[in-house]
């Protein structure tokens, strides 16, 4: 009787191994990320209606922007993330391993001190520049941008952590 209590407490996690998310994971959600080009940001937006969005619908911030695409790509992909909404700070603190070399899809963590306060999705990196979509308030838009690898804002780089069933 109690073997049956336990799996039915906790039957929703078996089978499930936590593992930081694979390259097609990574990469769909990097190409979903394009379809936000041109998305008015706002502080916060998380954009309400779901992924694929075009760019005259919705608003969204920096951590809505990673969490709409990983969405796409997890459900679309047999993966479930470890979240279901999140800020920079949880993103960064409990949703990501933090990576020495990103690949594209990868997040890009930020600041203009020592609190991490940005995040965007990493798409390459080219003779020393940084490339990455981002959902940034200076502009007020969704757009692809650079920074030299060496740019003091970019502080680390991380991998989205997801189940595998």
């Amino acid at each position: 009787m109690s073997l049956i209590l336990i799996f039915f407490l906790y039957g929703c996690s078996c089978g499930t191994n936590l593992i930081q998310a694979p390259e097609n994971v990574r990469a769909l959600a990097l190409n979903d990320a394009k379809y936000y080009l041109g998305m008015p940001y706002v502080y916060g937006g998380g954009d309400t209606t779901g992924p694929r969005h075009i760019a005259s619908v919705g608003e969204i911030d920096c951590s809505g922007l990673i969490v709409n695409t990983y969405k796409y790509a997890t459900l679309h992909l047999g993966y479930k993330l470890t979240f279901s909404d999140a800020t920079v700070e949880t993103l960064y603190q409990n949703d990501t391993t933090i990576i020495d070399a990103p690949s594209p899809g990868d997040l890009i963590f930020m600041s203009e001190d020592s609190i991490i306060s940005h995040v965007a999705l990493f798409e390459r990196q080219v003779n020393g520049i940084v490339y990455f979509i981002d959902a940034y308030s200076l502009d007020g838009k969704v757009e692809e941008r650079n920074y030299l690898a060496t740019d003091p804002k970019i502080k680390c780089f991380g991998r989205i952590n997801v189940y595998a069933y």
